[in-house]
């Protein structure tokens, strides 16, 4: 269900002000845009319209995108536009207990990265000692090594998940 990407130095975001000017978003005009990783909390989900509708634009302007979503959708409600969406979908484990070896080896890839950063974020989660922060940490390592070379656009609680950009961004 998930590629693993070879080794990396950092993952690298760019910032929406970083992006080429509009005239080069459409084909053919010789600068290529990076591709975009969207993260997002559950996806589809019925009312974010505002995201498919993104997706959708991003797609028809010849832009690489793929999703990655913490969780499956539980409602059965989807947008009729959904089936035109043709990026990517990945999906998180429900629990690293569940793959334990995907978890292992995207964090040993990132830890390689910086492992001074990684093992402040860690200490950080776990000082806080909530189940639900070392899960969020654990996704987000998960999903790090999968989204080198893209744009992120994160549409998670940030509150929730405070060492993604730390993590995610070098």
């Amino acid at each position: 269900m998930t590629d693993v990407l070879g080794p990396a130095d950092r993952v690298q975001a760019v910032r929406a002000t970083d992006a080429p000017p509009p005239e080069t978003l459409r084909r053919g005009h010789g600068t290529r845009r990076p591709p975009v990783a969207y993260i997002l909390k559950m996806y589809p989900r019925f009312s974010e319209t505002f995201i498919l509708n993104e997706i959708l634009e991003l797609e028809q302007q010849g832009v690489e995108v793929r999703i990655f979503s913490l969780k499956k959708p539980d409602d059965g409600r989807f947008h009729a536009d959904i089936s035109r969406v043709r990026a990517r979908v990945t999906y998180a484990p429900e629990s690293p207990l569940l793959a334990p070896r995907a978890f292992f080896h995207a964090h040993r890839e990132v830890w390689r990265w910086d492992r001074a950063r990684y093992v402040r974020q860690l200490w950080g989660v776990l000082k806080r000692r909530r189940m639900g922060a070392l899960k969020r940490f654990l996704q987000a390592g998960y999903f790090t090594p999968l989204i080198r070379g893209f744009t992120t656009r994160m549409r998670i609680l940030p509150r929730a998940q405070p060492q993604w950009p730390s993590l995610c961004i070098g």
